[in-house]
């Protein structure tokens, strides 16, 4: 794996900035500082991962720069993306504090660098710092919300409907305003938004066909140009 594993020195963000992470809201920085001398930095570039599908689940990760998706490999060999992980973001605890293997993959869009705890230090910490726990179950409990919003789509929505709601997603997350307009730019490929929506990208490209000639969206290799409030005429359509 190309990744190193080096002391928290190395990562100058400090305290203050890791309490922006959610496991770590309204928790001191005191203690804050006393969880950063349990943990490590790891590096991986693009394309390679910091676990695989069926990896034991040994380690919690927060993403401190680049960007991350979990994807997730389908029997038939298609792949699905559930999520985009941003910097100040955490991965990987689900399965760690749960003892089991990993259900998903997580896997570098860009060169990325996160710390790294043993998911048994994670667990004494917990333990010792009772508010860290209470995130990391309303966090679970929030991914657990949004997968049942997806699932609700995937069974009453339009596929037109779904990427406008992805796109608006994405955007919201992973997006830039554009200079002087209302437009919002994004770095993503037909090929991981079709495996976030759960389509094809010959699909993606026929769907951006139709929605360019309306100036709802602008795209080409590896970005993406949307129109928001345009677009969210689309989440509204019928069929």
């Amino acid at each position: 794996m190309s990744y190193a594993l080096r002391p928290e020195v190395a990562w100058h963000g400090g305290a203050q900035q890791l309490r922006r992470c959610p496991l770590f809201h309204n928790v001191g920085a005191a203690q804050v500082r006393a969880v950063l001398r349990n943990t490590g930095t790891r590096c991986v570039g693009r394309g390679g991962f910091y676990f695989r599908q069926g990896d034991r689940a040994t380690e919690v990760y927060v993403l401190i720069r680049g960007r991350v998706k979990l994807v997730r490999c389908r029997p038939e060999a298609r792949r699905g993306i559930l999520q985009f992980i941003l910097p100040m973001e955490p991965f990987g605890y689900e399965a760690a504090l749960g003892g089991a293997g990993h259900v998903v993959s997580a896997q570098a869009s860009e060169e990325s660098e996160a710390l790294v705890w043993h998911a048994t230090a994670l667990v004494h910490i917990m333990t010792s710092h009772p508010m860290i726990a209470r995130n990391s179950l309303r966090l679970m409990a929030e991914r657990i919300q949004g997968k049942w919003e997806r699932i609700n789509g995937l069974l009453t929505e339009s596929l037109e409907q779904r990427v406008a709601r992805a796109l608006l997603l994405l955007g919201s997350r992973i997006g830039r305003r554009a200079e002087r307009s209302p437009a919002i730019e994004l770095t993503l490929n037909h090929q991981d938004l079709a495996a976030f929506v759960g389509t094809t990208p010959f699909t993606i490209s026929r769907i951006f066909s139709g929605w360019r000639r309306h100036r709802i969206v602008d795209a080409g290799r590896g970005w993406v140009v949307i129109w928001p409030r345009r677009l969210a005429t689309r989440v509204g359509a019928h069929g």
